[in-house]
């Protein structure tokens, strides 16, 4: 019997359920620290810490129940990425924007982030600004590869288990 479309390989399911589970541990931990300091305790973050606990508990369904926990990891991946763009979008942007163009301000956005995580580097807070670098460009990049991947033999021609399954 061929291969559903939907299907991952074992290796690519294994693969994608540790790269959650590192992901949304690390976010978890980096909640929890930001939650120690009063003046970091914003709605936010909040939001940003129950997202990570389910989607923690998405990758342990998915360990027990692969159909049910694998749409539970693709929907918190998006809800997370949701969430990241809005957070960014409103909490970021939009303040640089009313200074200067689209462009500029997107410019500025990325020299913000890398002079706030140099910054901490410089410090000596290395884990700070690895946790910064982390937060706000690898953890929605890793989401995005996790959707990609998800999603990526439902794509006609992409070479993946939907070809093959078509093949056989």
């Amino acid at each position: 019997m061929p291969n559903m479309p939907s299907k991952l390989s074992p290796t690519t399911e294994r693969f994608l359920i540790l790269l959650a589970l590192v992901c949304w541990t690390i976010t978890a931990a980096q909640i929890i620290d930001a939650m120690s300091y009063p003046h970091f305790a914003k709605r936010h973050h909040m939001t940003l810490g129950v997202l990570s606990i389910l989607g923690l508990l998405a990758c342990f369904a998915w360990a027990r129940a692969k159909t049910l926990g694998r749409y539970a990891v693709l929907t918190m991946a998006i809800l997370y990425l949701l969430f990241y763009a809005l957070r960014t979008y409103v909490l970021l942007y939009v303040p640089i924007l009313k200074h200067s163009s689209p462009v500029e301000a997107v410019e500025r956005l990325v020299t913000i982030v890398w002079t706030l995580a140099a910054h901490h580097v410089s410090q000596g807070r290395v884990l700070a600004g690895l946790s910064e670098l982390f937060f706000e460009w690898l953890m929605p990049l890793l989401q995005l590869t996790i959707v990609a991947a998800m999603l990526w033999p439902l794509v006609r021609g992409s070479g993946g288990d939907a070809t093959r399954a078509v093949r056989a």
